[in-house]
């Protein structure tokens, strides 16, 4: 495998594993009213000094860094096909399409998991909006690689908006 493929393999893993747990990790600091020290001591709390102290964030930054940088913004409409743990699985004009999801995501005036989006507003076989970056590398031997992590996704009366450590404004 070339350089090229693996480090885009690399990037897409890392962007599924640090961006949640980046988006979870801010869920838990905002809903944790107890002091550092008993925090500390659960899973969570554990993920929390983790992120906090900079640890995964070094190993994924420079893969999140290179996603980034090389994403576009696009608008991608379809119908859900399946939802599964931070993956939005949609079938766009016959295609179907694997969508990165945060974990934490703004509706209306409530901030929620995106499980609860789930739960409680889309369901499969309903259509969707989504706006989105997305970054393609293809290597040597034709193989494409495509990452696409939504950051905005309409479903009929609702938008819901991903709750990022950054802000994401794409030119039109």
């Amino acid at each position: 495998m070339k350089t090229h493929s693996k480090a885009l393999v690399g990037m897409i893993v890392a962007i599924a594993i640090v961006l949640p747990l980046m988006s979870s990790a801010l869920s838990v600091e905002a809903e944790s009213s107890k002091p550092d020290e008993e925090s500390n001591s659960t899973p969570r709390g554990w993920a929390l000094q983790l992120m906090t102290n900079q640890g995964p964030l070094r190993l994924g930054g420079a893969i999140l860094r290179r996603f980034l940088s090389g994403a576009e913004a696009v608008t991608i409409e379809g119908e859900v096909i399946a939802y599964f743990r931070h993956i939005l699985i949609v079938d766009s004009g016959g295609k179907r399409l694997n969508v990165v999801l945060p974990r934490v995501w703004n509706v209306n005036n409530e901030v929620i998991n995106v499980s609860q989006i789930f739960e409680d507003y889309i369901n499969a076989g309903d259509t969707v909006s989504m706006e989105a970056l997305q970054s393609t590398v293809t290597n040597k031997n034709g193989v494409t690689f495509t990452a696409i992590l939504a950051y905005e996704i309409t479903s009929g009366e609702h938008t819901f908006y991903a709750v990022l450590p950054f802000n994401i404004d794409a030119e039109d």
